[in-house]
């Protein structure tokens, strides 16, 4: 189940373990395209952030700047993969001018070693933890 959430002016684009392809197809019906993306403030990435639940044609349908990743990276399937990062970061119709933000519900070292120095300058994000003994990050 996936849904695009909207309060006060914030809207939020919950993928849950959707697959892109259906993703894709349901934005399309609504009239989405690359000329006429859909504008979200946050959208969750789909499947914990699986290789295999974010293509680059649900990417180019998005005008969004935050992601949400629920994985804390110690699963049986490493979840969150840095190729959904990759492809976030370096898609074909990205402004690099433009900040992308990641925001964790988890702070570990394998999250925090995701990515290496040079690449936060080199792709123009950063990422946002929990704070110490919490649970989870509240998104403003």
């Amino acid at each position: 189940v996936s849904f695009l959430f909207q309060i006060s002016a914030q809207a939020l684009l919950f993928l849950a373990d959707s697959h892109p392809s259906t993703i894709v197809q349901s934005l399309k019906k609504l009239g989405y395209s690359a000329k006429s993306k859909l504008k979200v403030d946050h959208a969750k990435l789909s499947h914990h952030g699986s290789k295999s639940n974010t293509s680059e044609e649900l990417l180019a349908l998005l005008d969004c700047n935050s992601f949400i990743v629920s994985a804390n990276g110690k699963n049986r399937y490493h979840f969150p993969h840095k190729e959904t990062f990759a492809r976030i970061l370096s898609h074909p119709h990205r402004d690099l001018s433009k900040h992308i933000q990641f925001v964790f519900n988890y702070d570990n070292e394998v999250i925090r070693n995701i990515f290496t120095e040079s690449e936060f300058t080199k792709f123009n994000f950063s990422c946002l933890y929990p704070g110490r003994g919490s649970n989870g990050y509240t998104i403003h």
